[in-house]
């Protein structure tokens, strides 16, 4: 047993003592270990399209307006895996190749990020989808579409495109970023991460829901919003909501800054509720340990606020 022991010792400091010596052949630059070489290659679309539809897993997706007539998708990929970029009945398809063997996935180290770049010199589609797991999407206000579908596992999501229709913003770990955009109904999904989203304009519903993670919103204007998390604060400055705003929190404060609603609800467990409204409100309130000061207004719509532990503060200036 104690040979046995002193055998283990040894063999942890060799590893040690070799890992030591690759960091300083590689000036701490594990990347330079990998056999894996990219290369950058062009695909260009002939065929006439108005849907975009992308399914990508390993790579970041960005979209670039070129001057260009004839669209062209570069893509940032090696020998095992590759991207295919056709059309098919009105629908533009990019989709990954992933052909890797076992012993490809023992290289942890790679040198660069594979992505997936989308040169189109039209600003106008009918309907944008992209799924990705690992990758970052990026989508600039020189596009509109109808609807538009994202998702990624573990990625950031930055989206100023205008949709006319339906935005639906999938995200397992990265954040959401939404600025200067219109839409007819918006649906957002976080588990950890955050969202913001900034002068924005939507017809409809404006859904949120950010399990771990703090939510900022900036002069947004909707039809109704909902905002419902587990851990995480909310912080909303300068909205309006034309008719009911309601937000859940289990653990997270809420504040408002000349925001209102025509009704408004708004729940948490540990958090205090802060802040000011533009108009008269009746309200409902209830905390089991905190303080409550809200104006002695009876006109308006009702807003109902209840926190377990935290402290109720409204102001309308």
């Amino acid at each position: 047993m104690k040979k046995a022991l002193i055998v283990a010792v040894l063999l942890i400091l060799l590893g040690s003592g070799i890992f030591g010596i690759v960091m300083i052949k590689t000036d701490n630059d594990l990347s330079k270990l990998s056999t894996i070489e990219y290369e950058t290659n062009s695909y260009y679309v002939e065929q006439e399209f108005s849907n975009i539809d992308i399914n990508t897993p390993l790579s970041d997706v960005t979209f670039i307006l070129t001057e260009e007539e004839q669209p062209k998708i570069v893509c940032v990929e090696n020998e095992k895996i590759k991207h295919d970029v056709k059309v098919v009945d009105g629908t533009l398809w990019i989709s990954e190749n992933d052909e890797r063997e076992l012993m490809d996935y023992l290289n942890p180290f790679s040198n660069e990020n594979p992505s997936v770049v989308v040169y189109l010199s039209s600003q106008c589609y009918s309907e944008l989808k992209i799924k990705t797991t690992t990758g970052d999407v990026i989508i600039p206000s020189s596009f509109a579409f109808a609807s538009v579908d994202i998702s990624t596992s573990t990625g950031d999501v930055d989206y100023c495109a205008e949709t006319n229709g339906r935005l639906n913003i999938s995200v397992g770990t990265g954040d959401i970023t939404l600025k200067d955009i219109g839409a007819e109904e918006i649906v957002l999904k976080v588990s950890t991460g955050k969202v913001a989203v900034e002068t924005v304009t939507c017809n409809g519903l404006l859904s949120m829901e950010c399990t771990t993670g703090r939510t900022n919103l900036k002069n947004v204007i909707c039809k109704r919003l909902f905002s419902k998390g587990s851990t995480g604060d909310i912080a909303l400055q300068d909205v309006i909501v034309d008719g009911t705003m309601d937000i859940e929190r289990s653990t997270g404060d809420v504040t408002f800054e000349r925001c209102d609603g025509r009704e408004l609800s708004v729940e948490t467990s540990t958090g205090d509720v802060t802040g000011t409204l533009l108009s008269a409100k009746k309200f409902y309130t209830y905390s089991e340990t905190g303080k409550i000061t809200v104006p002695d207004t009876h006109t308006g719509g009702e807003c109902r606020i209840t926190t377990s532990t935290g402290k109720i503060k409204i102001q309308i200036p």
